[in-house]
């Protein structure tokens, strides 16, 4: 039996991953513009790398530009922060946040009030020190959970860690517009710093 149906219609989101270069555009290119904030269509895009936009309500004033910031968020499977992940972002929080770190309910940590210019070296540093932003936030499952107790006497928390560390790399976005855009297309040695857990 032939299927004479219609084809199903894209939704906008889905037009904009289709065209944006495997998540890279529009927002590479928006990055060198000398503006505060991403257009609608790099919003949606730059999810995937981490990030939303928001704007400062606290400084509304009406008929004046918005005051546009940016929400970072780490991806942290299993709720594993190392401590010089931690540290790092402590320090960023200060250096080009609104001081606070939050913590999620899905084992991961934001950061707040970030400008658009600061939004690369935050990255950068986030990555340098053991973490990881790609695919926090957008349409995809942003962090996997599982116990974060540290018990290596007990295999089973020890295997919990290593499926979600697994399960995390098979969901994330496949794509190197990550590291074009936030480490000038250096990989980072993340992998080599911080060793998968082994299944006993």
């Amino acid at each position: 039996m032939v299927n004479t149906s219609a084809p199903k219609k894209l939704a906008k989101v889905e037009h904009l991953k289709t065209d944006s270069n495997y998540l890279r555009e529009p927002v590479a290119s928006e990055l060198l513009l000398d503006t505060n904030y991403f257009t609608e269509d790099a919003i949606q895009i730059l999810k995937f790398h981490g990030s939303y936009q928001q704007d400062n309500r606290d400084n509304r004033v009406k008929g004046a530009e918005k005051d546009y910031q940016m929400m970072l968020r780490t991806r942290n499977p299993g709720g594993f922060i190392p401590p010089q992940l931690y540290l790092a972002l402590d320090r960023l929080a200060s250096d080009y946040g609104n001081e606070t770190i939050r913590a999620t309910t899905r084992q991961g940590f934001q950061m707040h009030g970030i400008l658009k210019k600061n939004l690369k070296p935050a990255i950068d540093a986030i990555v340098q020190n053991m973490g990881s932003t790609l695919g926090a936030c957008g349409d995809l499952n942003r962090n996997v959970m599982a116990p974060p107790a540290p018990f290596k006497n007990k295999p089973e928390y020890v295997n919990a860690l290593a499926y979600a560390d697994t399960i995390a790399d098979l969901l994330t976005p496949h794509t190197g517009a990550y590291y074009d855009i936030w480490l000038d297309a250096k990989k980072s040695l993340q992998a080599n710093q911080f060793p998968k857990l082994k299944q006993p």
